[in-house]
Formats: structure tokens, sequence, C-alpha cells
């Protein structure tokens, strides 16, 4: 594995900008669809899915993906080896 460097760091805060920035985005598009719920919106995520063809056991997101989705902060660090 390569050693950290300051330039990690940058790349980090950059994609934790951009990571945030989305959410904010998928926040802002929650509010105005009038606040639905996690559950409901994994509903309506299926249904989209479903009508693209896609099978109907996979199309619906769990609940906790969702909520995983509209939470900031969340950077998950990989590594190529």
């Amino acid at each position: 594995m390569a050693p950290h460097s300051d330039q990690d760091d940058r790349d980090s805060r950059r994609s934790v900008d951009s990571i945030d920035a989305v959410v904010t985005d998928l926040a802002e598009a929650r509010v105005a669809a009038g606040m639905p719920s996690f559950a409901e919106i994994a509903v309506r995520v299926g249904d989209i899915r479903r009508a693209r063809g896609m099978d109907a056991r996979a199309a619906r997101p769990a609940r906790s993906t969702v909520y995983d989705a509209l939470r900031r902060g969340r950077l998950v660090r990989c590594r190529a080896r």
C-alpha cells in the first residue's frame, strides 16, 4: 500500500465536499417532494427501476440505503493495493 500523503488529504477533502454537495441536493429534493419518509422514497425508487425493466426483487433499495444516501459526512476511503 502506498504511504499516506498531503495530496491524499486534499483529495479526501474535495471528495467530502463533492459528496456533501450531492447529499445537499438530495435533501433539497426531498423537501421539495413534501418530506416523504425513507421508506416511501425506497418505494418510489423501486417503482422507477421496475418501470425501466429491473427485476422487481432487486429494484427496491433498503430503507437504510436511502437514509445513508441522505447523510452528510459519510466518506468511505478505499485504497488500491
